[in-house]
């Protein structure tokens, strides 16, 4: 016959603490299964993934950064867009007052004036009057435009240090030939075309 369990076995196994007894008790099941979850997974960036965003700062650094310190790009542009300007009120004030204007090399720029009056309608010009300056309306002073440092301004060799806009708005010479377009270049961080073409005097880039 085997051994028989002690007596008191039961009784230690059913009457358990009373501490221990509201220890369990207390514990909902949410916050069991809480206890028993894995912790949360942590997100990061891979090593690759640092190196790449490393190597395109470095680039930018490299190419992009010295251009925004660089004025001559902005300096070539806002002198084109004077030369272009100058260029369209020469003709334009040509056209409205019927009388020659003059456009010539200047500096290494332009210079307008205005040619005196001759003839019925003022439309044979006295191109020998031509010392009165065309005067900028932006702000009152003459039109004589020298490029800033770094910029150049050159042209085709259509005409030889000067040329007119007739009543019509033409390019014309002294003599009041006709000429070919004249093609104007702005240089400076680049090359900038400004033409004036030869049948209307149309100026454009």
């Amino acid at each position: 016959m085997g051994a028989l369990p002690p007596p008191c076995a039961g009784l230690v196994r059913r009457f358990r603490p009373v501490a221990a007894r509201r220890r369990d008790s207390s514990a909902s099941p949410r916050s069991r299964r809480r206890e028993a979850s894995p912790p949360p997974a942590v997100f990061g960036f891979s090593l690759i993934e640092l190196v790449t965003v490393l190597v395109i700062v470095a680039i930018l650094a490299a190419v992009a950064l010295p251009r925004f310190g660089d004025t001559t790009l902005y300096a070539a542009l806002g002198f084109l867009d004077q030369t272009q300007a100058a260029l369209r009120h020469g003709q334009k004030v040509a056209i409205a007052q019927r009388r020659w204007t003059r456009v010539a090399d200047s500096g290494g720029g332009l210079a307008l004036s205005y040619c005196g009056f001759t003839g019925a309608d003022g439309c044979a010009a006295n191109t020998a009057s031509c010392g009165q300056p065309l005067v900028n309306p932006a702000d009152g002073q003459s039109f004589s435009l020298l490029p800033p440092d770094g910029v150049g301004l050159s042209h085709d060799g259509a005409y030889s240090g000067q040329f007119f806009f007739d009543c019509q708005g033409r390019p014309v010479s002294a003599a009041g030939a006709a000429l070919p377009s004249i093609r104007y270049t702005v240089s400076g961080d680049g090359a900038y075309l400004i033409t004036v073409e030869a049948e209307t005097g149309h100026v454009h880039r």
